[in-house]
Order: C-alpha cells, then sequence, then structure tokens
C-alpha cells in the first residue's frame, strides 16, 4: 500500500482518496476473485489472477518475487496453469516467472541499468549441457513431450542458476534463499508427519493405490505434497547442513534452541523417508563437511558418539526388525535391482556414444522403467555431446568453489565464508550421490540445487575473477 500511496501522491491527489481507492480496489479484486470461483471456467481465471498476481510482485520486487515463487511451488504449480494451445507447454508458475526474470535482466542489461557479471567458464558448459540434451529432444520417440520435460527439469534450473547469480547481491540475499530453503523443508515436514500419522495423502492431485503407498506391512511411502518420499529426502539432505551451520553460528540462545529443534525434527523427517540413498547422503554430506568445517567436526563426532552406544545395546534386536530387513538388508547386491538397469543403460549408450538414442527413449529402449541414474540417463539420452559439458559443469563448480574457500578470508569482495563453502560441499554432495541412484526427475530437486550454485558460488564469480586479474573490485553490495 505505501508503495503504491507513494506513486500516487506524486501526481497530487489527495490521501483520503487514495486510501479509499486503494480500500475499494481491494475489495473489488476480493468479490471478483470470489465470483470467479463460482463461474464455469473458475480455473483459468483463477490462474489469470494468480498469474497477475506473480507478475506484480517480480515487477515490485524481482528477488522477493521470486523468493515468493519458491515457497509456493508444490501448493500452486500443478493448480495454477494457463494453456497456450496444443503442443505449447502450459504457462505455470515456474515458467511464467523464469520467463519474466529471464526476460527483465536481459532487457536492464540492453539499457546499462544492470552490470551483467562476465560469462564464465561455468556458464558456457552450462549452456552447452542445455544444448547438448536440448539436441537429444529430436531422437525422441515424442519430442513434444521430450521438449516439454528438457525445459522444466534442465533448461529452467540452469536459468535461476544464472538468475540466481545475477539476483543475490549479498550476505542477507543468500541468508534469505536459506530462510526460504528450510521453511519449504519445516512443511514438507509437517506435511510427512501428518501423512503417517492419519494416513491422508494431501496436497497432492494423483490418486495412489494401497500397493503403491507401503514398502511392507507398516512402511509407509509418504505422497503427500511431492509425490514421493525421494523428493523429500531431497529437500531435507540440502536443509540439515545449513541448519547445522545455522546452529553453530548462532549465538543467541532462543535461536540456537529453534534450529537444534529444527535439526531434530528434519532428521527424524529424513529417517521416515525410508529412502537408503538418502540416509547414505545425508552421512557423506556430513563426511564432506567434517575437514573443513571445525565446529560441526566436533558436534558430529559427539553425535556419533551418542548414536553408537543405543545402535551397540539393540543391534540385535533393530537387525530383525521389518525395516531393517525390508530397507537396509534386501537385495543389497543389486542395489534393488538397480545394477541390472545400468548395465542395459552401459549397453544401449554403447549402441550410440556421441549423440545418444534421444531424450527419454531409455524405457522403450531397454524393457525397464527407469535407468535410475542421472548420469547414465544423460549418457544414453544424449551421449558424450549431453554428458561431457555436464560434467565439466559440476568439475567446474566444485574448482569455483574451492577457489572461494581458499581466498575467502584475504579477498574482501568475498562475502561467503570458508565454513559456508563447506556447508555448500556437504549439500551439493547429497545431491551428486543420489542421482547415482535416481534419474533426479523432479523439477524441484534441480531447481534447488543449481539455484544453491548460483547462490553460494556464482554471486562471487565477479569477486572471484578480480582477485584472479589482480584487478580493483567491482561493487559487490
Amino acid at each position: 500500500m505505501n508503495f503504491m500511496e507513494s506513486r500516487l501522491r506524486v501526481i497530487h491527489i489527495p490521501r483520503p482518496i487514495i486510501t479509499g481507492g486503494i480500500g475499494l480496489t481491494t475489495i473489488g479484486l476480493g468479490l471478483g476473485l470470489g465470483w470467479s470461483l463460482t463461474q464455469p471456467a473458475s480455473s483459468m481465471i483463477v490462474s489469470v489472477w494468480a498469474a497477475l498476481l506473480y507478475l506484480f510482485f517480480l515487477v515490485r520486487t524481482p528477488y522477493q518475487g521470486m523468493l515468493m515463487w519458491l515457497v509456493l511451488y508444490p501448493f500452486t504449480e500443478t493448480n495454477i496453469n494457463i494453456p497456450l494451445g496444443a503442443g505449447l507447454p502450459d504457462l505455470s508458475p515456474t515458467r511464467l516467472s523464469v520467463a519474466w526474470l529471464s526476460t527483465m535482466l536481459l532487457a536492464q542489461a540492453a539499457v546499462g541499468k544492470r552490470h551483467f557479471p562476465r560469462l564464465t567458464k561455468v556458464d558456457v558448459w552450462a549452456l552447452l549441457f542445455v544444448m547438448g540434451v536440448g539436441a537429444s529432444v529430436f531422437a525422441s520417440s515424442d519430442p513434444i513431450s521430450a521438449a516439454k520435460a528438457v525445459l522444466d527439469l534442465i533448461l529452467i534450473p540452469i536459468l535461476i542458476y544464472y538468475i540466481a547469480k545475477n539476483l543475490i547481491q549479498n550476505r542477507r540475499d543468500l541468508d534469505r534463499f536459506f530462510d526460504i530453503l528450510l521453511i519449504i523443508a519445516m512443511y514438507s515436514a509437517a506435511v510427512m508427519f501428518y501423512e503417517h500419522r492419519t494416513g491422508q495423502v494431501i496436497f497432492y492431485h494423483k490418486q495412489f493405490s494401497m500397493e503403491s503407498l507401503y514398502y511392507s506391512e507398516g512402511i509407509r511411502i509418504v505422497r503427500s505434497l511431492w509425490g514421493g518420499p525421494h523428493v523429500f529426502g531431497s529437500i531435507y539432505t540440502m536443509a540439515i547442513p545449513i541448519t547445522f551451520y545455522r546452529f553453530l553460528r548462532t549465538s543467541k540462545g532462543l535461536a540456537r534452541w529453534l534450529y537444534g529443534a529444527l535439526m531434530g525434527v528434519l532428521l527424524i523427517g529424513l529417517f521416515l523417508t525410508y529412502k537408503r540413498a538418502a540416509w547414505v547422503s545425508a552421512l557423506i554430506s556430513f563426511i564432506v563437511m567434517a575437514p573443513f568445517f571445525p565446529a560441526f567436526r566436533r558436534l558430529f563426532l559427539l553425535l556419533i558418539i551418542i548414536a553408537s552406544i543405543p545402535l551397540a545395546i539393540y543391534w540385535d534386536q533393530l537387525s530383525q526388525t521389518d525395516l531393517v530387513q525390508e530397507r537396509v538388508n534386501t537385495r543389497v547386491d543389486t542395489l534393488n535391482g538397480r545394477t541390472y538397469r545400468w548395465q542395459a543403460a552401459i549397453d544401449l549408450w554403447k549402441q550410440s556414444p556421441i549423440l545418444g538414442h534421444g531424450f527419454r527413449r531409455f524405457d522403450d529402449l531397454s524393457g525397464y522403467q527407469a535407468v535410475e541414474n542421472y548420469y547414465l540417463h544423460i549418457l544414453v539420452s544424449a551421449g558424450l555431446v549431453g554428458f561431457v559439458p555436464f560434467l565439466c559443469f559440476l568439475l567446474l563448480v566444485i574448482r569455483e568453489s574451492v577457489k572461494i574457500y581458499r581466498r575467502t578470508p584475504t579477498v574482501p569482495g568475498l562475502w561467503v565464508d570458508q565454513n559456508l563453502i563447506a556447508v555448500f560441499w556437504g549439500a551439493a554432495s547429497t545431491y551428486l550421490v543420489k542421482a547415482m541412484t535416481g534419474a533426479q526427475g523432479t523439477a524441484i530437486v534441480n531447481i534447488l540445487f543449481y539455484m544453491l550454485i548460483g547462490a553460494v558460488v556464482g554471486s562471487q564469480g565477479e569477486a572471484l575473477h578480480a582477485s584472479d586479474e589482480s584487478i580493483p573490485l567491482r561493487g559487490t553490495g
């Protein structure tokens, strides 16, 4: 309201008229929305209203609008869609937000209102990765469906990496992104606990049979909000290192208690995913962080000692439970049948090593439902043309983060600290480890991963380049 009032006051309209007009407009919008919900085309009308609301915030405050889209993602993404015609992807909040932010950044750079960071090798290999996988669309059995999947799972996350790199200007912006990630993890945990308590699937549009809701008797496969436990696991494993960082960083007693409670909630949620890949990736993230984050290392060792005592005492009883038998000991030699899929993927890749067989053709060619390995998925789909840029992108991100870790104590323009880089390594490692046993076929997981890279590593690119060239630093916010 203050923003609107300040603009209207410029044209000398009396304040009472401004206030009354804004009040009547707000009431009118509410009545209009209520009326639209009663109409046969209510879904379309609500989608248009929501799109306009998103645009308002994205235009007014681009970064805050981006965070609003991110935190509302699971509640709006499948419910708000504007059809654009046959063969074209619907205009969802994600596509709208990313398209607007990308266009805005390019327009601002074109007219000189924004200084675009120089293109780095990371950016170039990210672009080549998109182009390599994009080329595989034309060899797919359903090019339109494949193109939509590439748009949502690869192109949009890469664009979000670059948008985050440009919009996150200082430590406060970075902390806001961490706040949103923790909020997403918190409400994900709340929804998970509700489903485990009541048995009801909420905030998800698909219907599930009883067989698809349980691994075995009493071991539930949570489906609310995200559709499967693998997404919950990915969110928790990325959020837990940041929670540890916040817990160890704060000196306020109440804040430390709250972050400690959140750690407990997320660790319980991680356990309730009953996903071995999530458990293993979380453990690996702790191992990755420990050598480079002294305060965490001490806490981690203490937690290991505390957890080891009851495990040692009750291991015989625990090893006989359905949970351990079903989710730990079952089909370990083939990783729950994944090794057969991986061998099939390698055999297919050898048949077309350079260009691959086309995006998402593994299922048709192999007879398996999914390859269950993101790296092999890219190899089979796009061959070396897609895989080499992806691998180079990841290796360069790691190299840049190592340079930041080494230089941040002495380069003023680098506003992330060494402990935070260690946390980034831990959070990013969970994605890379889980990619070995899953296809990362969920947009939100890729979005969070690439935004994390842009927020922590990409945002430091200018200062890092300046330190490389030994030239005066530009303003870093």
